[in-house]
């Protein structure tokens, strides 16, 4: 597209826009793989753009047309309407490849001293397999919103309820028999913390990671979780040492009581979600017909949620091999981190390193189109920003409103707003509500501080409606402007069952 024809492209569609923290090397990895995506017959999942600036903070958007990522989802739908387990067969599919990519890994992980000529022959087997990935990766980046789309509407008829019933019947339905990965993560968490608090309680002596038992605990641990500091930019690699210091920090803030009673919350939370279930049940008749989209509704919020999981652990293994990349060539990591994926493999091939005005250009902003066949073109500031400009407007309501992910026991609740965009470097205090596009795994301990959560983007089987669900706190999300109107410090009304929040005095 010309700068004409972009600009008219983002004015004239609604765009679903998503900021997160990201290399340009994975926006680069994923992005050839949507477009090249067929939604339809006939049609491609193209245009995809995105806008990075790391000038003075890091800034990543995705900009895709929403009717896109709507139509991915829906043709899922209709296709298990006409084939259920034709769902059953993406999972199959999307999980040999996963183990695909974990056997890569191990292959590099084992190997020492590795010459630059077998990184390039390993990475030339990554990229491919990764890509191939990213085609079902595509399914679940409405986060589940088919579910409120297709399923909902169509509950609702059949049952001749009201749409608020019926969204939060089709929300507890639809929410897994097992606790998600990032609930079981902070429990386990907080088992290692209550151990450290009960050794100093019993005053013996000594650091806990000198003790075998907790030590091993440790271990364990990060075998299940060594993911959980990756995010779209970047990969630590947790050791004993890192796990012991968060949880140093952790109890800096709480006690055995206070730790207890949080682990506490969780079993009571889950079971309430399990009790209401089986009260729905006893008391709704379900239609064949209800059964299916209640089910395609279970198995797309289990696909949503094993979908982060697969995906962060590749970034894991990715973004540590991009690292070593780095250090065998002398590069910082930002450096490397701002190349493409060609860009990356001209450096392994023939040690073609990109230029420093180029890395510039790209941290003061570049605003970058892919179309089908790979097509690519990007523009830099100021052009790029006025484009992000257009990709953002939106209207100037006092009213927002989203879909319901959890409901409140009380329907209204009031609180003071904190919009957090990086929760690494942002905090929030007791019981102000988390406001932010859209929260990830790193958003964990913060959102058991929340008294409610309020996301820009996201359908049923997003983190932020899981995790609201599991821990017990309202949460409305998908009202596309809540980090544009609202501002910290105000004061709001959240309705829990119209989804609507307002600001008072």
């Amino acid at each position: 597209m010309n700068k004409q024809q972009i600009q008219r492209y983002l004015k004239e569609h609604e765009l679903d826009i998503q900021k997160a923290n990201a290399a340009y090397f994975i926006v680069d990895l994923v992005y050839p793989s949507y477009v090249t995506y067929k939604i339809t017959a006939k049609k491609y999942f193209s245009p995809v753009s995105f806008y990075m600036s790391y000038k003075t903070s890091s800034l990543f958007y995705q900009i895709i047309n929403r009717r896109l990522v709507e139509e991915v989802t829906k043709n899922v739908f209709l296709d298990y309407l006409k084939n259920p387990g034709f769902f059953n067969d993406k999972f199959k599919k999307r999980a040999e490849i996963s183990e695909n990519i974990n056997f890569l890994w191990n292959q590099y992980n084992k190997k020492k001293n590795i010459s630059t000529k077998e990184l390039l022959d390993l990475y030339d087997k990554m990229i491919p397999v990764y890509r191939k990935w990213w085609h079902f990766g595509i399914i679940g980046e409405d986060k589940g919103d088919v579910i409120n789309l297709e399923i909902v509407p169509r509950f609702q008829k059949r049952n001749n309820i009201s749409k608020e019933d019926a969204q939060e019947i089709i929300n507890l339905l639809s929410h897994p028999d097992e606790e998600s990965y990032f609930t079981k993560e902070r429990k386990d968490f907080l088992n290692l913390s209550l151990y450290v608090l009960k050794r100093r309680e019993k005053k013996e002596k000594g650091e806990a990671l000198k003790n075998k038992l907790f030590k091993q605990k440790v271990i364990d641990y990060i075998k299940k979780y060594f993911w959980m500091k990756t995010d779209f930019y970047s990969a630590i690699e947790i050791t004993p040492e890192i796990v012991y210091k968060d949880i140093l920090n952790e109890i800096k803030e709480n006690n055995i009581s206070s730790i207890e009673k949080e682990l506490k919350k969780f079993e009571i939370s889950f079971k309430k979600i399990s009790d209401k279930k089986k009260e729905i049940l006893s008391k709704i008749k379900l239609s064949p017909a209800d059964k299916k989209d209640i089910k395609f509704a279970q198995l797309m919020t289990y696909w949503c949620d094993t979908r982060k999981e697969q995906y962060m652990k590749g970034f894991y293994y990715l973004l540590m091999v991009l690292r070593d990349i780095a250090q065998k060539f002398n590069l910082d990591y930002h450096t490397i981190a701002m190349h493409s994926v060609d860009e990356v493999r001209e450096l392994l091939k023939n040690n073609k390193k990109l230029k420093k005005k180029e890395i510039q250009r790209r941290d003061n902003g570049v605003f970058v189109i892919y179309e089908y066949s790979n097509k690519y073109t990007c523009y830099y500031h100021p052009f790029s920003k006025k484009m992000l400009e257009i990709a953002i407007r939106y209207d100037k309501r006092k009213e927002i409103s989203g879909k319901v992910a959890n409901k409140s026991k009380e329907r209204f609740v009031k609180g003071v707003i904190k919009i957090i965009t990086d929760p690494a470097k942002e905090k929030l205090n007791k019981d102000e509500i988390l406001v932010t596009s859209m929260t990830r795994v790193e958003f964990v301990p913060i959102i058991i501080k929340a008294k409610a959560i309020i996301t820009d983007e996201g359908g049923i089987a997003s983190h932020a409606a899981i995790v609201s669900r599991e821990i017990g706190i309202p949460c409305i999300i998908g009202t596309k402007v809540a980090t544009k109107v609202l501002k910290n410090g105000d004061y709001v009304e959240i309705d829990t069952e119209k989804g609507v929040v307002r600001k008072i005095k």
